[in-house]
């Protein structure tokens, strides 16, 4: 009986946390569409895909994504988005881990992939960026909604 009650209150607190995740999204504009192919970037441009992990932990965390000083989007549970990028080099961050700075160069058709993922330390969890292979990067953004601005 008390195991029971201890089953329903883990469902009951779970599902609240779910749709506290999902309240934050309305703000962040855009559209979600579901891909089956990842487009090319435009001629004489790269692209860099921002995403996260499946880890439900910080669900409700979607911190920023910081590229050379200016705020491009939000990591959002189960979302991926992208942002065109002219050839050159550049310097991208999460927002709740600013000292993990990923620091790349683009040319022309180039398609790079940052996933935030979970770091847990004693006191501290925040997401932080990871450059990954295109190959899994491409695999894994197949599986999230992608935010179309």
């Amino acid at each position: 009986m008390l195991q029971r009650a201890f089953q329903k209150t883990v469902f009951v607190w779970f599902l609240l946390l779910a749709l506290a995740g999902c309240a934050g999204n309305s703000a962040v504009g855009g559209r979600l569409v579901t891909p089956e192919t990842l487009p090319l970037p435009p001629e004489g441009m790269a692209r860099i895909y921002f995403y996260r992990t499946d880890s439900p932990f910080l669900i409700a965390k979607e911190p920023e994504v910081v590229v050379n000083g200016a705020a491009v989007g939000r990591i959002i549970f189960g979302e991926a988005f992208f942002r065109d990028a002219r050839p050159g080099r550049y310097e991208a961050f999460i927002a709740s881990d600013p000292e993990n700075v990923l620091r790349f160069n683009v040319n022309p058709g180039d398609v790079v992939f940052i996933k935030a993922e979970t770091i847990f330390s004693l006191g501290d969890s925040r997401l932080t960026g990871t450059t990954i292979p295109p190959e899994e990067g491409r695999q894994e953004v197949l599986t999230r909604q992608l935010r179309v601005y």
